[in-house]
């Protein structure tokens, strides 16, 4: 439902709470005139686009796109003839009829994408495919008026616009893309540069950044569109998670020494010229243990390589040591098992209040991160860990 009031304005309305629609019973004539748009529009809007649902099987995408091509004319016809002279509903009114007219379809296949797990429909991240039907919608110079922050499906509508963009790219093209390049490209198919400020608010809610070197490489390029107070407060707030990540990363990591399961202690200094994979948890942490099976699998794929070590440190307290052990071989879990009794000599010391926590040390000693994507993101962690066996470590005389 959407509504126009003035100053003083009265407005009574009869609502259907089955459906959604609504009459207005006592209002002015923009009102009334917006009540025929949405009556008009409902064929094709009462399939998810009020709601922002979709029940996937309710109706398939041809038989859709079926009733939407038959609305259109009159579509064009409606908003052709919005006559107030001079007057900011007309502006406004033709806005939010641009918006919907796009938005409710792009909606319907976006959800059309929804994967059916376990007997549930879940919530697309992206559209699957784009049929040629929604090309029509991609243009350029598309959101250029500002004026669109005053309908309210606009954040929505820019959000979906710009993955529907990224998703209608060849095949190849997509897959190259870094995190960086995918949002710029979805930044630039926005004119107007108060939009894309409010878009990038939108996107920092959605991107994970796990470190400050993904601060630095993917938001870090836009920070001309984080000007506007509310934007700004979003995009220095993730910074200021990883901030502190300055004292550690490029400095050694050879100073700190634990005991493994055999009580033997272990010193950084005894992996020297390996990379070394290290995996912050506990026994009573659920997400850590969640991430096992996943780290088994990066395990695997470099099983054949003696330049790298996987490392567990748990935080365990010292005196459920047995709990430890017994849940390291209910999860057969392997490489090498640290305790850090409740985090005193390692968790503490590098700030980690949260867990699982994944770090990596270079060849020669180095931090090279103090956080990493978890190894369910296998691909991306992956790049980190391709990368630091890549690199030779300095050679001295």
């Amino acid at each position: 439902m959407r509504l126009y009031l003035k100053p003083a304005d009265k407005l009574d309305l009869a609502i259907n709470g089955m459906s959604g629609s609504y009459e207005v019973v006592n209002g002015s004539e923009e009102s009334k005139l917006m009540q025929k748009w949405q009556e008009l529009i409902f064929p094709f809007t009462q399939y998810g686009y009020n709601s922002l649902f979709v029940q996937k099987d309710s109706l398939d995408l041809n038989t859709y796109l079926k009733i939407y091509e038959g609305l259109e004319s009159s579509m064009m016809n409606f908003r052709s003839n919005i006559n107030y002279p001079g007057s900011r509903f007309s502006k406004l009114f033709k806005l939010a009829i641009d918006v919907d007219k796009e938005l409710a379809p792009i909606v319907f296949l976006f959800y059309n994408s929804a994967k059916r797990i376990n007997g549930f429909t879940s919530t697309p991240k992206n559209f699957n495919d784009v049929p040629a039907f929604y090309q029509r919608f991609i243009q350029t110079n598309k959101f250029s008026d500002a004026s669109l922050l005053n309908i309210a499906e606009t954040g929505y509508y820019m959000n979906l616009y710009t993955k529907l963009v990224i998703a209608a790219l060849p095949e190849e093209k997509k897959k190259q893309l870094t995190q960086s390049e995918k949002l710029g490209l979805m930044i630039n198919t926005i004119s107007n540069d108060t939009l894309k400020s409010y878009f990038l608010k939108d996107q920092m809610s959605e991107i994970s950044i796990n470190n400050l070197s993904e601060f630095r490489s993917i938001l870090e390029p836009y920070k001309k569109y984080a000007k506007p107070a509310s934007v700004k407060k979003e995009y220095l707030k993730i910074y200021d998670q990883f901030s502190s990540d300055t004292a550690y990363v490029g400095k050694s990591a050879y100073n700190f020494t634990l005991p493994d399961s055999t009580g033997r202690m272990i010193s950084m200094k005894d992996y020297k010229g390996k990379v070394v994979f290290i995996d912050v948890w506990a026994t009573w942490c659920g997400p850590c243990r969640e991430q096992f099976p996943f780290l088994k699998v990066v395990e695997e794929e470099y099983k054949d390589n003696n330049d790298i070590v996987f490392m567990g440190i748990s935080i365990d307290r010292g005196k459920d040591r047995e709990k430890w052990l017994k849940m390291m071989k209910k999860e057969n879990l392997h490489g090498v098992q640290l305790l850090d009794d409740t985090g005193k000599s390692f968790a503490r010391k590098y700030e980690i209040n949260a867990i699982p926590r994944f770090l990596l040390i270079s060849k020669e000693g180095k931090w090279i991160e103090v956080r990493l994507p978890r190894p369910e993101a296998k691909e991306e962690l992956k790049q980190y860990l391709d990368k630091a066996l890549q690199e030779k470590p300095l050679v001295k005389d």
